[in-house]
């Protein structure tokens, strides 16, 4: 079941939904409140709700919220958890994250929503000597996980040390992780970067973003099963070459899939790395007896400048693999990507 919006589109698959919702646009095409964070923040919130329950859905169905936003003050973050919180409940997991701009001029917030219209089970765990917290909200068939760093003076011994034992607390294994991606808003977090590698708790470089700091050193969101997790990589070339810069991971268990891939090359442009990623994205997929009909949460991380003509040819370029009304899907500015050359990375889900 999908409902497709101007500004939000929802997918509702079994038990789970997706979504990504914008601040709107006014009947010229401007955006609503240009400049005021909360403001915008506000009326996405009146869209999810909307949404949701022109589906069937309940508010309480909501599990996660990924925030994205503009920083316009320090203190934006926590603002943003607080409003979300109070609309959403306590139990549900907002990653706040600060990107560069977005493509509508004012535009400073767009969310993404996962949620599970099963029972859910919320957990929160803290590592004393570190301050890192892991919240964790199982649906039942997947659970999804959070962590947060403040304290940018842990060594890296005592975070590998905090993230075993999260992990262990929590009941999660890295052989059931479906999906990972950090954010990282300090360069000292490159610390906390290089243990979870070390601790399996990411797959490449482009796992890794850097994004505006607001008072969290690093985040991360994960995406479990409940079964071992099926994965490999394959790398290839461009038009038929054995340059091996195309990597693509394919993750798999029961019916759910995860797949990611990037360009490594560092020679080619925004757009023409994201035409190769498609091109062996769906190499890979139709390898596994899948197609993109499959796909029902597409998330799109990028470094490119603002202009809004090289942003509209990467977004058709991604677009084109999909007939209407197609996955939940969003394109995210960053402002680098952790000891990468690349300059995009594209994450399904199915």
């Amino acid at each position: 079941m999908r409902i497709e919006h101007p500004y939000s589109l929802f997918v509702k698959d079994g038990d789970l939904l997706w979504s990504c919702g914008q601040c709107p646009l006014d009947s010229i095409g401007q955006v609503l409140d240009p400049g005021d964070l909360l403001k915008q923040a506000v009326a996405v919130v009146g869209f999810i709700r909307r949404f949701i329950a022109e589906m069937g859905c309940d508010v309480s169905d909501v599990g996660r919220l990924v925030v994205y936003y503009v920083k316009t003050k320090d203190g934006d973050a926590e603002a943003l958890i607080n409003l979300f919180g109070q609309q959403f409940g306590k139990n549900v997991l907002i990653t706040p994250v600060a990107i560069p701009y977005f493509y509508y001029d004012g535009m400073l917030v767009e969310v993404d929503v996962f949620g599970a219209s099963s029972d859910k089970e919320h957990r929160k765990i803290i590592d004393q000597k570190s301050g890192i917290e892991l919240e964790v909200v199982d649906t039942g068939t997947l659970l999804w996980a959070n962590l947060s760093a403040r304290n940018p003076s842990v060594d890296r011994g005592s975070l590998s040390a905090a993230l075993d034992y999260l992990a262990t607390e929590a009941g999660l294994s890295t052989q059931n992780m479906l999906s990972v991606q950090w954010f990282v808003g300090d360069e000292s977090a490159l610390a906390l970067v290089d243990a979870a590698i070390l601790t399996g708790l990411c797959w490449s470089r482009c796992d890794v973003v850097n994004t505006e700091f607001d008072g969290y050193w690093a985040m991360a969101e994960f995406t479990f099963c409940k079964a071992p997790v099926s994965h490999h990589s394959v790398t290839m070339g461009v038009r038929g070459t054995e340059d091996g810069s195309i990597e693509v991971n394919f993750r798999h268990c029961d019916d759910r899939f995860y797949i990611d891939g990037r360009d490594n090359s560092g020679t080619r442009g925004l757009v023409a790395q994201t035409e190769a990623i498609m091109t062996a994205i769906e190499h890979v997929l139709k390898a596994s007896g899948l197609g993109f009909a499959a796909v029902r949460k597409s998330t799109t991380y990028y470094v490119s400048s603002s202009s809004a003509e090289e942003l509209h040819d990467n977004m058709a370029v991604r677009n084109r693999y999909y007939s209407k009304p197609g996955p939940a899907s969003t394109g995210l500015p960053v402002k680098s990507f952790c000891r990468s050359d690349a300059l995009i990375s594209v994450k399904l889900i199915g």
